[in-house]
């Protein structure tokens, strides 16, 4: 029986998973959705399998993808095709069993490799695919910029959701001054940067500014723990079309929702009750509303999602608004500068 630290410890982890299950399952579903409209097949890459079940759940990132491949496979006939890398030969025995049917059946491609020696084999096999890669290393040093980010971000219509753990990078870096071992992580992680690190946010700042010039438009949200506010890893996301980015951050907002909700701090309330807990918010949102002021004023039958498209093609909005608005938001912003009443707040 696990202590109490110990059972604390697992319902977070559990929270922390779910959380970010959630976040990939509602951003696949609608990007599948999304690039069947170019009439190609579509590629689902799971970057770090696992074994998609853990105890008696099964669960895990690759069972998520094939649940909606499966699902677009049998209601709209569409060509959708998921492919995992598993490097552990015994957590790759177990991936292969749990996902048996789905193996045989053709829609699934494994590879006991770790995700980087599996990029070109892959790339290979989907030549003229959409696709969509979901990158969730167990630690830092299993994911490199270089090796495991660039070449999926240098491959056209290819949109990259990610988690980066910045907590584990930063210690790893205050560490790397003890042992040679230490310190050959840290420059694999951070290259010769390894020593400016000390800081989780100093972890944070160095990933992004690796990564936010690998596609047109990038964003990192850092997730936070529901009761506290502790930051537990960042979702990132890549994307050379304002369509694809504005669909990775709507799936994250959907998390940020539940936190200011947790926070008794209603979304959409918060971004009209300017105050003082909130001062950051508040300077974003009226630079943001400015903008969309100007952009509804032009044309003001937008949709929500339509304006927040808009707002992408600026660069205020890819900066301000990844993880933190919904459609629904934008709606709302738009009825105000119009003077409407808002009628439905449940969707856009």
């Amino acid at each position: 029986m696990p202590s109490g630290f110990e059972g604390t410890f697992e319902r977070r982890r559990k929270e922390w998973t779910a959380r970010k299950h959630r976040v990939l399952g509602q951003y696949v579903k609608v990007a599948i959705a999304k690039l069947s409209r170019l009439k190609q097949p579509i590629a689902l890459v799971d970057g770090y399998a696992g074994a998609n079940k853990y105890g008696d759940e099964e669960i895990g990132s690759t069972r998520i993808m094939l649940e909606q491949a499966r699902n677009a496979i049998d209601k709209y006939g569409w060509d959708v095709r998921v492919y995992a890398c598993e490097p552990d030969p015994e957590t790759f025995l177990q991936l292969e069993e749990n996902l048996r049917d789905h193996i045989q059946s053709g829609l699934l491609r494994t590879f006991n490799k770790k995700h980087s020696d599996c990029v070109s084999q892959i790339q290979q096999e989907i030549q003229g695919f959409s696709t969509v890669v979901f990158l969730d290393p167990n630690a830092p040093s299993q994911m490199t910029v270089l090796d495991d980010i660039l070449p999926w971000a240098q491959r056209p219509v290819t949109d990259i959701l990610g988690l980066y753990f910045g907590g584990p990078a930063a210690r790893i870096a205050r560490g790397a001054l003890k042992t040679e071992g230490a310190r050959e992580t840290a420059k694999k992680i951070f290259d010769d940067e390894w020593q400016n690190i000390s800081s989780q946010d100093e972890a944070f700042d160095h990933f992004f500014k690796a990564i936010e010039r690998l596609k047109k438009y990038a964003g990192l949200y850092k997730v936070r723990e529901i009761r506290s506010t502790r930051i537990v890893y960042g979702i990132f996301g890549l994307s050379d079309n304002h369509h694809g980015y504005w669909l990775l951050s709507d799936a994250v907002a959907r998390d940020f929702a539940i936190i200011r909700q947790h926070d008794q701090k209603d979304t959409t309330l918060n971004m009209f009750a300017h105050d003082a807990d909130y001062s950051d918010d508040a300077r974003e949102f009226a630079e943001i509303k400015e903008l969309i002021r100007q952009i509804v004023e032009k044309n003001p039958t937008l949709t929500g999602e339509d304006i927040a498209l808009e707002v992408l093609k600026q660069k205020i909005g890819v900066e301000k608004i990844f993880g933190k608005y919904l459609g629904r938001d934008f709606t709302r912003m738009r009825n105000e500068i119009l003077g409407k009443r808002v009628r439905n707040a449940k969707t856009d």
